[in-house]
C-alpha cells in the first residue's frame, strides 16, 4: 500500500526520529521544506517554506532560505508549534518486516499495535540468522544449528547459592512486614527495608534463570519451561537491573479523574506526594486532558523537590529516568518511558521551597489505556526505576 514517509521529532520518545508512513501525505505547514522533517516546533519564513527547529538553527544567521535565496529577518519568522493531537488521528502504515505490512492504524494506536506484531526480523539462536518473527518456530524446527551450548557452572554451587538468596529474602519480607504493622515505626524504615529487597529479588531471579539453563544444557529433554519460576501476580515491579531503585504508586478513582473532565474543566492532575528514592526526594504527578476532539490524553511528571540528602548527592542530576505504567496481569504489556531533561532547571539541585521543573512523558491515549486492561480496580499503577 503507498503512502508518504517522514520522519517525526519532539513528540516524546517513542516518537523520537522515528520513520512512519502516513496514509495520506500531511499537511505542507506540518513538514520542514528542507529535511522532510515533522518537528514540534518548526518555523514558518515569510517565502512560505517550513524550516524545522533543526534547520532554522543553521539558517538564521544568513538570514536566507537555502530553496530560493529569499531574504528574511528574525522579526518576519514566524514560531509555530505542534502537538501530536495535529495529526495522531491519521492513519498510518506499519513498517515492520522491511516496509512491507498492509496493516493500517491511527497514529495514536501505533505503539500498541508494534507490541503485538510478528513481522519484524529476528535472530535464530541456532544459525543466528534473521528471520521474520512470524516464521521463527517453524524456521527452529528445521534449523540444524545447535540451540544451547554446555554450560561449565556447576548445578549445585547455582542451587545452594539460590536457596541461601532465597533465605534471606524471605527472612526480609519478615521484617518488612513487620514494620509495616508497627504504627509507630518510622516510614524511612520500611523505604530501607523495600530498597534493600529490590536487589536480593533480582539475585534470587537471576539465580534461578541460571539453574533453568544449566539443566536444560545438561539434559535437552527437561524443557525450560517457568514451571520452576515463580512471578509475584499484579502491577507491582522488581528493579530491571541491580543497582537501579524503583518506586510504585498507585493513582485511585482513575474513572473520577475522567468523568471530572466536564464543561470549562479540560485537565485533572493527581499528585501522589513527596517520595525518596536512591536519596533523591521526587514528587509524581497524573494528568489528564481533554482534547477538542473529546479524546482524553494521560501523561506523568517527575519533579525533583529538595531532600535532606542533597547535599551527599551528585548534581546535575544524571540519572536515567524511567517510568512505567504497569499493567495488572501480563507484564510484558507494562509501558516503559524513558524521560529526559532538556534544560538545566529539570536537574540542578533544587532551591529550598521551590520545586525543579518536571520530567515529562509522552501523552497516552485513555481509550487504548483501558481497552489494553491497564485500569484495574479504578486504579491506574506506575513504577518510577532510577539508574
Amino acid at each position: 500500500m503507498p503512502g508518504t514517509e517522514y520522519i517525526l521529532s519532539g513528540f516524546g520518545d517513542f516518537f523520537k526520529h522515528r520513520r512512519v508512513v502516513f496514509v495520506e501525505p500531511l499537511p505542507s505547514n506540518l513538514v520542514c521544506s528542507m529535511c522532510g522533517t515533522v518537528a514540534s516546533r518548526s518555523f514558518l519564513l515569510p517565502c512560505c517554506h517550513v524550516a524545522c527547529d533543526s534547520c532554522n538553527s543553521f539558517i538564521a544567521e544568513s538570514g536566507r532560505c537555502p530553496l530560493d535565496a529569499g531574504v528574511f529577518t528574525e522579526d518576519d519568522v514566524l514560531p509555530m508549534t505542534f502537538e501530536l493531537s495535529h495529526f495522531e488521528e491519521r492513519r498510518v502504515l506499519c513498517l515492520t518486516g522491511g516496509g512491507n505490512g498492509d496493516f493500517t492504524c491511527k497514529l495514536s494506536e501505533l505503539r500498541y499495535y508494534l507490541r503485538k506484531c510478528l513481522a519484524y526480523l529476528a535472530r535464530c539462536v541456532k544459525c543466528q540468522q534473521y528471520v521474520l518473527r512470524i516464521d521463527l518456530i517453524d524456521h527452529c524446527l528445521d534449523c540444524p544449528g545447535e540451540a544451547l551450548q554446555k554450560s561449565n557452572v556447576s548445578s549445585s554451587a547455582v542451587e545452594s547459592a539460590g536457596e541461601k538468596l532465597t533465605a534471606v529474602k524471605n527472612g526480609h519480607e519478615n521484617i518488612r512486614d513487620w514494620a509495616s504493622s508497627k504504627n509507630e515505626v518510622d516510614d524511612g524504615v520500611i523505604t530501607v527495608a523495600s530498597s534493600v529487597e529490590i536487589p536480593i529479588t533480582s539475585l534470587v531471579c537471576e539465580m534461578g534463570d541460571m539453574t533453568l539453563q544449566h539443566r536444560y544444557a545438561q539434559d535437552v529433554s527437561v524443557l525450560p519451561v517457568a514451571k520452576n519460576v515463580t512471578y509475584t501476580p499484579g502491577p507491582f515491579r522488581a528493579a530491571s537491573k541491580l543497582g537501579a531503585f524503583i518506586e510504585s504508586y498507585v493513582f485511585v478513582d482513575a474513572y473520577g479523574a475522567y468523568n471530572s473532565l466536564t464543561g470549562n474543566k479540560k485537565e485533572h492532575v493527581q499528585s501522589h506526594g513527596t517520595r525518596i528514592s536512591a536519596g533523591y526526594a521526587f514528587e509524581l504527578q497524573f494528568q489528564c486532558r481533554k482534547q477538542e476532539d473529546g479524546e482524553v490524553l494521560v501523561s506523568f511528571t517527575l519533579i525533583l523537590h529538595e531532600s535532606i540528602w542533597d547535599a551527599l548527592l551528585e548534581w546535575p542530576f544524571s540519572k536515567s529516568v524511567t517510568i512505567i505504567v504497569t499493567h495488572p496481569k501480563d507484564q510484558e504489556k507494562d509501558i516503559r518511558m524513558p524521560v529526559s531533561a532538556d534544560s538545566s532547571d529539570m536537574v540542578r539541585r533544587p532551591v529550598p521551597g521551590a520545586a525543579n521543573r518536571g520530567f515529562q512523558t509522552e501523552t497516552l491515549n485513555w481509550r487504548q489505556l483501558e481497552l489494553q486492561g491497564f485500569i484495574y480496580n479504578n486504579n491506574i499503577y506506575v513504577s518510577v526505576e532510577l539508574e
